[in-house]
């Protein structure tokens, strides 16, 4: 210190400046089908003061299309911009600060529409030890559609061959590439002719041909459960 009346000095002191690094994150993208639950997501972060013990997220886009609904978590912050809803892609605001979740919180995929929708979500990493924040790191989720199956019913004779049954479907990724079925109500494999198919992933386009079969003096109906099958989303549909 100086005095400018006196012209004296002072004892020097000290004081210390510690320049903390900003922590750092990794994150990967990911692609959903809607209505599947996705599990919370644990990005990659760096190692003592660069460690991230807590994370904000933001999602970016400006869509009234909703991808999914988050569930309760136990620590985080983030904030959405540019939505035109609260859940508008499936984050509430959260605007805590510090933030203190360390997982990116789990949410269900939404998507009504016919073709893939995509979101950025930016996710800003925090140390608690050194009260810094690192650089934010954008990863996308992508939620694709299901894909869905129409078919009529078909009344057939006893004993009558019945062809392949071609089904009608969507187009783009809300085409069914292939199909499972299973016949409800049947006492055995073969009960009126058709047998269950329920490979994972299924591998036939159309439902196999097969002999009607009843031994009874009256109709027998029997509901037939068709699920469709996206290969390049690996989407099952309703």
């Amino acid at each position: 210190p100086y005095n400018s009346v006196t012209g004296c000095y002072g004892t020097p002191q000290n004081f210390m400046i510690t320049v903390n690094p900003n922590p750092i994150v990794n994150i990967t993208n990911i692609s959903i089908c809607d209505g599947i639950e996705q599990l919370s997501i644990n990005p990659v972060t760096g190692r003592g003061a660069q460690a991230a013990t807590a994370f904000n997220w933001q999602a970016i886009g400006n869509s009234i299309l909703n991808i999914g609904t988050l569930k309760a978590a136990t620590a985080f912050n983030w904030r959405l911009s540019g939505h035109a809803n609260t859940f508008d892609v499936g984050l509430e605001d959260y605007t805590a600060k510090p933030p203190a979740k360390t997982a990116i919180d789990g949410f269900t995929a939404q998507n009504a529409t016919d073709s893939p929708q995509s979101r950025d979500v930016a996710v800003t990493p925090y140390n608690s030890v050194t009260g810094c924040y690192g650089t934010p790191q954008n990863f996308m989720i992508t939620v694709n559609p299901k894909p869905f199956v129409t078919i009529t019913n078909i009344s057939i004779c006893d004993g009558a061959d019945q062809l392949s049954i071609n089904t009608v479907t969507g187009a783009g990724v809300q085409a069914a590439t292939a199909f499972n079925w299973q016949v409800s109500g049947h006492v055995n494999t073969f009960d009126v002719g058709l047998a269950d198919y329920t490979t994972q992933p299924p591998a036939k386009t159309a439902i196999d041909k097969f002999t009607a079969q009843n031994a009874t003096d009256s109709p027998k109906s029997r509901d037939v459960g068709v699920t469709p099958y996206n290969s390049a989303t690996g989407c099952y549909g309703t």
